[in-house]
């Protein structure tokens, strides 16, 4: 579990992923500071099929960096 601290761009010359999953959430109070906790799961060929795969929290900071990624890759979100 890792609290995202920065982004930053990693071009590639490739944008494909290899499965499709699910992502659960939950918004927790950590200390007096509000946390988005995303995580998904691994898929029904795994070892553990739906044991939690990857995890990432989310602070006011980062969400906001993320909203603004977010909107450069899907205009179409704006104003939303």
């Amino acid at each position: 579990m890792a609290l995202v601290i920065k982004f930053e761009e990693k071009p590639s010359s490739s944008a494909s992923y290899r499965s499709e999953t699910e992502c659960g959430y939950r918004i927790v109070d950590f200390r007096g500071k509000t946390i988005l906790h995303l995580e998904t799961y691994g898929s029904s060929t795994r070892a553990i099929p739906g044991k939690i795969s990857q995890s990432l929290q989310f602070d006011v900071a980062s969400a906001r960096e993320l909203h603004t990624l977010l909107e450069r890759a899907f205009p179409e979100l704006r104003g939303s």
